[in-house]
């Protein structure tokens, strides 16, 4: 089991793969169609991205949550 404290990175790493993987899937068939050899492109896409959105959720996550707070009601 992975330590509480790197829950942050955790929460950027799953968020990171799910959204990228789904954008790039979206991206790439928009862009080229389901051609031959689609899969080895998505895949390619995929990983550059995955590894961008990785950073930036890990950066942006927490200033992202004070901005959420921000904007929102609290509860009660």
């Amino acid at each position: 089991m992975i330590p509480f404290r790197y829950s942050r990175f955790v929460f950027a790493f799953i968020l990171s793969c799910v959204m990228s993987f789904i954008v790039t899937f979206v991206a790439t068939a928009k862009a080229i169609g389901l051609v031959t050899g689609f899969f080895g492109i998505w895949m390619e896409a995929w990983a550059i991205s995955w590894v961008v959105a990785f950073i930036v959720a890990s950066i942006f996550a927490p200033y992202a949550r004070r901005l959420a707070d921000w904007i929102c009601a609290p509860p009660g």
